[in-house]
């Protein structure tokens, strides 16, 4: 008898049963495999994490010195979410972030 009182190849209909556990897994990058993903340089993306613009245990973890790994979820969310701050930061160099209002006041 599987979860939810199911048996085995039945269909659970219970609309709180757990989802699979792939849909709870975070999808860790190398700086490398980040670079590909968003079309940006590996040195650009060391540049980011050293300019504090994405934060160690909320995009990136680090599992010893010299390794970094990338939360793909978080990195995704910084990119297609920006905020106010990050507005006026990219403004400033010149960059017009994606999917963004800039209003002048």
């Amino acid at each position: 008898m599987g979860f939810g009182g199911t048996g085995a190849g039945e269909k659970c209909s219970n609309k709180y049963a757990l989802k699979r556990l792939d849909d709870y897994m975070e999808e860790y990058l190398t700086t490398d495999e980040l670079s590909q993903r968003i079309k940006m340089a590996p040195g650009s993306i060391r540049n980011l994490v050293s300019n504090g613009r994405l934060i160690l245990n909320v995009h990136y973890v680090k599992p010893s010195r010299k390794k970094i790994l990338f939360m793909w979820s978080a990195v995704e969310n910084w990119l297609y979410h920006p905020t106010p701050e990050k507005n006026i930061k990219m403004r400033l160099s010149g960059i017009k972030p994606r999917g963004a209002c800039l209003i002048d006041i």
